[in-house]
């Protein structure tokens, strides 16, 4: 769609002026700042820090939602479809979430930005590339950054809203929000620019009167409501505001008792100026307000015509679905991680408890056969004793018997040692198993932790979904009864209009006997008329077939006439060619006669040598013309 196209209703922002005739949002809008203002003064009052934060929170929660009733309001007078108070209250309750929700996203979107962006500027930190990519860098970043807070500020956010007060969803409002971005972002900056000129037009006009009427009142009653003129009653002002914050009671010229004398002293009179001021730019400010929210719901409304949203909204379910399926795969990846360690942690356990039975098991082997030697070496000497009498046997007896308790000995002193080792080594396989043990249990006891803290959340979330439920339970209870309220209201209006209907049917029946009357005799008359006509066309017919017949006839005879010329033509251009066949026939008899008679010159009959020569080469007369 062209630009001119798009902007052909843009001269409709004019009729944004019409939200200071809108009783409704009027109403809302001073409703939303009494309610706000006393829900601050009751939490202040109670002189807490907690409390007095509870009070700002709720604050800032009723001016939230009542300005965005006060934009539902103006959207459904901007699409001339007007509801109640209570309904566009709860539809404020029902549906302004989705605005934080939207922010949100938008501000998530920046900060991802802002980090991309501050990752290539730590990339541009490498040698020599660095220079030369931040040249590319940083106009490329600048630009997208500041098209970014442009689109957030004069098209995100303002269509946003809108969309929103439009009764949209989250997901259906980013979509038109999108599409509005990709096909008439123009378009929407060049109505938003017409319109903050109104606004800028209609606050000039607004402060122009309301300062003037200030400074001039104003002049006048500090003149004469303080006898010391303007000085004086600042003054007094700034006494009594100095008493006020040091004693509750001080204040305002001592509680109704003190200064305030007739009612009210100066210190007083100067704060209630100051308080009907504020209140006066505050009221003129609110003005031009609710202009911009009213322009805005038009520029949206009129953004609608011919907006093509099933890209955008494909784009955006593609975007999610990818998303979803990200969150999905890491999810399982740290399932799997899990899975993984707790598997390790178990073979670890294994591991270290067969090795410890493996050195268990040696140690026990070890200490075996160190101890057959010295039965063996015991039972030696009886048997050499029994069998051998001889000195010389004794002896070899003797020192096979050192030998032997030097082998038992050595053998011994190696056992201690194979013990002490694998004591050592079983100790160190027994930490390190403990360690394992210890690891694999903080692991085990964190993923019970996590699995706690998972199931804590999803017991905080079902009890917040439950809270959801019963508040939206009592919403639709509200929503019932109301609806049962205006069902019984248009019961009576149906009643009255079926009593209504029922005479008006009368009427009809009454109304239709006369137009069945009226219709046969008009009925009769179209026929008179159609037969007239009929008649008409007859004539009209065998008068056009008479100048047919008449036409064909002329035409035949034209072609008569026409074949005739031709044949006479034909005739003449016969008789002419038989002519000219004459003529060449006499003009070649001519020819040959005078070629036979130009043997000799006529004027002096020289016979002529050269038939062919012009003169007479003897008198020189001209032989041929």
């Amino acid at each position: 769609m062209k630009l001119s196209e798009q902007l052909r209703n843009a001269g409709g922002l004019l009729d944004a002026t019409s939200a200071l005739s809108n009783w409704r949002a009027m109403t809302l809008l001073a409703g939303t700042f009494v309610s706000s203002t006393l829900v601050l003064l009751v939490f202040m009052a109670m002189h807490n820090g907690f409390m007095s934060f509870i009070g700002g929170l709720l604050f800032m929660a009723t001016m939230f939602y009542g300005a965005n009733a006060v934009g539902i309001a103006l959207m459904d007078a901007a699409a001339d479809s007007p509801r109640s108070l209570m309904d566009t209250v709860m539809a404020s309750l029902y549906s302004s979430h989705r605005l934080i929700g939207f922010v949100l996203a938008a501000a998530l979107f920046i900060i991802v930005l802002l980090i991309v962006t501050a990752i290539a500027l730590f990339i541009c930190k490498i040698p020599v590339i660095g220079t030369v990519l931040t040249i590319v860098v940083v106009p490329v970043a600048a630009l997208v950054v500041g098209m970014s807070f442009f689109a957030l500020n004069f098209v995100l956010y303002p269509m946003a809203a809108a969309a929103v007060w439009s009764g949209l969803t989250l997901k259906e409002a980013i979509s038109h929000v999108l599409a509005i971005c990709r096909q008439k972002l123009l378009s929407v900056v060049i109505q938003e620019v017409l319109l903050m000129m109104l606004v800028g037009l209609v606050s000039l006009f607004i402060g122009f009167v309301i300062f003037n009427g200030l400074f001039i009142v104003g002049s006048m009653a500090t003149g004469i409501l303080s006898p010391d003129g303007a000085m004086g009653m600042l003054r007094m002002g700034m006494m009594g505001m100095g008493r006020f914050h040091g004693e509750y009671g001080g204040g305002f010229g001592g509680g109704y008792g003190g200064e305030y004398g007739d009612g009210m002293g100066g210190n007083g009179k100067m704060i209630a100026i100051m308080i009907g001021a504020g209140l006066l730019i505050a009221i003129g400010m609110i003005i031009p307000g609710l202009i911009a929210i009213q322009g805005y719901c038009q520029i949206f409304l009129s953004s609608l015509v011919g907006l093509d949203v099933a890209g955008a909204s494909a784009l955006l379910d593609k975007s999610s679905e990818a998303m979803r399926k990200k969150q999905e795969e890491i999810r399982q990846k740290m399932e799997e991680q899990r899975i993984k360690r707790q598997q390790m942690a178990e073979t670890r356990q294994a591991e270290a408890a067969a090795k410890a039975a493996a050195l268990a098991t040696a140690a026990t082997e070890v200490a075996e056969p160190t101890q057959q030697p010295a039965s063996i070496v015991e039972e030696a000497p009886a048997d050499v004793i029994v069998k051998t009498e001889d000195a010389a046997e004794l002896a070899a007896v003797k020192a096979a018997e050192e030998a032997a308790a030097a082998a038992l000995a050595k053998a011994e002193a190696e056992k201690q040692e194979a013990e002490r080792l694998a004591a050592l080594k079983a100790e160190e396989e027994a930490k390190e198993a403990a360690r394992l043990a210890e690891v694999a249990k903080r692991e085990e006891e964190a993923r019970l932790a996590a699995e706690v803290q998972a199931a804590k959340a999803a017991a905080e979330a079902l009890a917040k979904a439950d809270a959801e439920k019963q508040e939206a339970e009592r919403l639709a209870a509200l929503k019932a009864e109301e609806e049962a309220k205006e069902a019984v209201r248009l019961a009576e209006v149906a009643k009255r209009e079926e009593e209504a209907r029922i005479a008006a049917e009368a009427e009809a029946a009454k109304a239709a006997a006369e137009a069945l009357a009226k219709a046969e005799a008009e009925k009769q008359e179209a026929e008179r008329l159609a037969a007239l006509k009929a008649e008409e066309e007859a004539k009209e017919a065998a008068r056009l077939a008479e100048v047919a017949k008449r036409e064909e006839e002329a035409r035949i005879a034209a072609e008569a006439e026409a074949a005739k010329a031709a044949a006479e033509a034909l005739a003449k251009a016969e008789a002419e060619k038989q002519e000219a066949e004459r003529l060449a026939a006499l003009k070649a008899e001519e020819e040959a006669a005078a070629a036979k008679a130009l043997t000799e010159c006529p004027a002096c009959h020289t016979p002529l040598e050269d038939k062919d020569a012009n003169f007479c080469g003897e008198c020189g007369h001209r032989l041929k013309s």
